[in-house]
């Protein structure tokens, strides 16, 4: 019983460091770059896909398709809808709808929820910042733009932290 409750721990320990080192290498080559790599990506994919095999063959209750109640599922599904709409709309790069995609594919349900939404908020606060101090110096307003890995590993880091509690809890 207690190996076993060791191995789940240890299994969020290594969901928690895969998020946080993917969405870090991210947020510096969006920084360097304004790129997000496909490779580093598709990395952090294929090893939590690679971590929910692990944890479905030692805990095939948690698998979501066998619960009943599917909603983080839906929340997922409907993330992916409005990040999908955001990028169509040129507000958000292909790069970060991947990332989102990942941090989803990480952490179903509110935990990503917090990071989107803590992610966007402040990107959104820095952007308008960005903007009225551009506005200030040159009189006129000029397009930028804001590196949101950055941020979404800022929120990342705080919802593991706070295990996905800060904002909504599921």
């Amino acid at each position: 019983m207690y190996i076993f409750d060791g191995i789940r721990a240890l299994i969020f320990i290594f969901r928690a460091l895969l998020l946080l080192i993917i969405t870090g290498i991210c947020a510096v080559t969006d920084l360097k770059w304004q790129r997000i790599p496909n490779r580093i990506v598709a990395a952090g994919f294929g090893l939590g896909a690679a971590l929910y095999i692990v944890s479905a063959v030692l805990y095939p209750e948690n698998i979501p398709i066998v619960d009943p109640e599917i909603t983080d599922i839906s929340y997922s599904i409907i993330f992916i809808i409005v990040l999908i709409i955001l990028f169509s709309l040129r507000l958000m790069g292909a790069g970060d709808i991947k990332l989102y995609a990942f941090v989803i594919f990480m952490y179903p349900g509110s935990f990503s929820l917090n990071i989107i939404i803590i992610s966007m908020l402040t990107a959104g606060v820095i952007s308008a910042a960005k903007l009225i101090k551009r506005h200030l110096i040159s009189g006129h307003l000029v397009n930028g733009t804001v590196p949101l890995a950055v941020f979404i590993f800022i929120a990342s880091l705080i919802a593991v932290i706070t295990k996905g509690e800060f904002i909504w809890r599921g």
